[in-house]
């Protein structure tokens, strides 16, 4: 099977790549652990078909064509792919990097890269270990801010979908600019990982609960989740200019909000069937 971000559940098209969600996740609260997929060295190495010709004596057809002048060597699609999405994810995060040389950069563009492969794969034994190792390399070229802000990006699969279908939405009427979708992106992701914490905390999702206990505990939380979305909206605020664009963006998060109260409510109906 191919690859897909966002560990198997979102497959987002940004710049011409499909947008398609494969999965139901919650907007601001949820997300899964990563799988575990077989570790990918980014140095493709000859099949063996590719080793009995050159010891034959006789080059590839990968060797004559990428041998011809002018002639580029041939790309992977995936790799193509999943090399645009990690370009367009971690952005925000390139976009402020001057401490690091052109080969550090690369380094960093690579680790980042194999990171969204394995995180995009299917569960193979070995892929905790490379994901480990990407990790330390992307912690080791990065300072502590920066990697903060790659901690921010790197589960933030959704959030860009919704941002993109937005923008999108908009682009004919109030077009956003990119110092927009960061500021938007950034703030977002902020409450999100507020309200998320809030939900750790909550007994929403125990199951030792009375009735009355669940009702109670889904109502400070949707309450919770009104007060952060009040909360960003007046953030944001001061980042769209364009009283149509900050109208529009109201009115998309009002929708989104009524599909996560819905959430929660189910959460609380499939708790209550778990515990009776």
């Amino acid at each position: 099977m191919g690859w897909n971000p966002a560990r198997g559940r979102l497959r987002i098209g940004m710049s011409g790549v499909a947008a398609v969600v494969v999965g139901a996740v919650v907007y601001w609260a949820f997300s899964s652990g990563p799988p575990v997929a077989p570790e990918v060295n980014l140095a493709t190495a000859p099949s063996q078909g590719a080793m009995n010709d050159a010891h034959a004596g006789h080059p590839t057809q990968a060797e004559i064509v990428t041998t011809l002048p002018g002639t580029p060597a041939p790309v992977d699609p995936e790799e193509s792919t999943i090399a645009q999405y990690t370009s367009e994810k971690y952005q925000f995060l390139f976009d402020d990097l001057r401490y690091l040389n052109a080969s550090q950069v690369e380094q960093l563009q690579r680790a980042l890269q194999l990171r969204e492969r394995l995180s995009g794969e299917m569960n193979s034994a070995g892929q905790n270990d490379a994901l480990a190792r990407a990790e330390n390399q992307i912690r080791e070229l990065l300072t502590a801010a920066d990697h903060a802000t790659y901690e921010m990006l790197r589960e933030s699969d959704l959030e860009l979908l919704k941002l993109n279908e937005y923008a999108g939405g908009i682009s004919n009427v109030a077009p956003l600019s990119a110092a927009d979708r960061e500021s938007i992106l950034k703030t977002k992701l902020a409450y999100k990982a507020r309200f998320r914490q809030l939900l750790r905390d909550s007994m929403l999702q125990r199951s030792d609960q009375s009735p009355a206990e669940r009702e109670y505990a889904y109502s400070m939380t949707a309450r919770a989740l009104e007060d952060f979305r009040r909360s960003y909206l007046e953030e944001v605020r001061q980042y769209l200019a364009n009283d149509e664009q900050f109208a529009l963006l109201s009115n998309y998060e009002a929708t989104e909000f009524r599909a996560e109260l819905a959430q929660l409510q189910s959460m609380v109906d499939t708790t209550s069937k778990g515990g009776s």
